[in-house]
C-alpha cells in the first residue's frame, strides 16, 4: 500500500521542487539548442569558405588553361603562315594531294 504523508504542505514542497527541476531542464535544453545552433552555423560559414576558395581557384585554373590554348592557337597559325609564306608551291601540292585523296574516299561511298 501507498503511504501518504500527513505532514501538511508536503506535497506542495515536492510540486514546487519537481516544478523547478523541470524549468531548469527547460533552461539546459535551451542552452543546448543554443550552442548546438552556434556549432551549425559556424559548420556552414566554414563549408561555405572552402566551397569559395575551391570556386576561385577553380576559376583560376580555367583561365590559365583558357590562356595556354589560346596561346597554342595563335602560334599555330603563326607557324602556318610562315610555312606557307617560305614554302608556297609545296602547301598548295600538299593541299591538292589531300583534296584528292578526300574527294577519291568519298567517291567509293
Amino acid at each position: 500500500m501507498a503511504q501518504t504523508t500527513d505532514t501538511p504542505g508536503a506535497g506542495d514542497k515536492e510540486a514546487a521542487s519537481v516544478e523547478k527541476d523541470i524549468q531548469q531542464l527547460k533552461e539546459d535544453v535551451r542552452q543546448l539548442t543554443d550552442s548546438l545552433q552556434k556549432l551549425v552555423r559556424s559548420r556552414v560559414e566554414h563549408g561555405q569558405d572552402e566551397i569559395s576558395a575551391r570556386y576561385d581557384e577553380a576559376k583560376r585554373r580555367a583561365a590559365e588553361l583558357r590562356d595556354q590554348a589560346e596561346n597554342f592557337a595563335d602560334e599555330s597559325v603563326t607557324r602556318a603562315r610562315a610555312t606557307v609564306a617560305e614554302r608556297p608551291f609545296v602547301c598548295l601540292a600538299t593541299a591538292l594531294g589531300i583534296g584528292v585523296l578526300i574527294g577519291a574516299l568519298m567517291r567509293r561511298r
